[in-house]
């Protein structure tokens, strides 16, 4: 941030922050959850939304604060830079292979817990787990371009 006066700079602020993001993904089963049976298959499907992010936490530290003498820094640029870190933190989220292993921990998870009683109808009954398409809930979605 810099501060000029006639077209020339008089005084600059340094804002340096890293951040740890801890963001969980996982399952809206009030969104849509489905069991069904098929007998004649000896198949037990189990149908999930698809995984999104159920909550996000950002963490800032302030490595280096260097403030002009001439240039105040207000909450409205701590919290620009903040959102910032959020959109990207998001933006890495959305291009990891995080709702990958949230779709192979739910189905290892539901074979665990689902496959003892399913053996149990007869030793040919198999478990499968398929992932719904739901429309996304506007509470937890963000914009990447800063909302415009």
């Amino acid at each position: 941030m810099k501060t000029k006066f006639f077209g020339v700079n008089v005084s600059s602020t340094e804002v340096e922050i890293s951040a740890i993001s801890i963001a969980k993904i996982g399952f809206r089963l009030d969104a849509f959850f489905k069991v069904s049976l098929n007998p004649n298959n000896q198949v037990v499907t189990v149908t999930l939304p698809q995984p999104v992010i159920l909550s996000h936490e950002v963490y800032p530290k302030f490595d280096r604060l260097s403030i002009g003498w001439m240039r105040e820094v207000t909450d409205e640029d701590f919290n620009r830079a903040f959102n910032v870190l959020r959109e990207e933190f998001r933006r890495d989220i959305n291009q990891s292979d995080a709702y990958d292993k949230a779709r192979a921990q739910a189905k290892e998870i539901l074979n665990t817990m689902m496959g003892p009683v399913i053996k149990s109808f007869s030793s040919k009954y198999q478990l499968r787990v398929q992932f719904h398409e739901i429309p996304p809930d506007p509470e937890f979605q963000t914009t990447v371009d800063g909302g415009r």
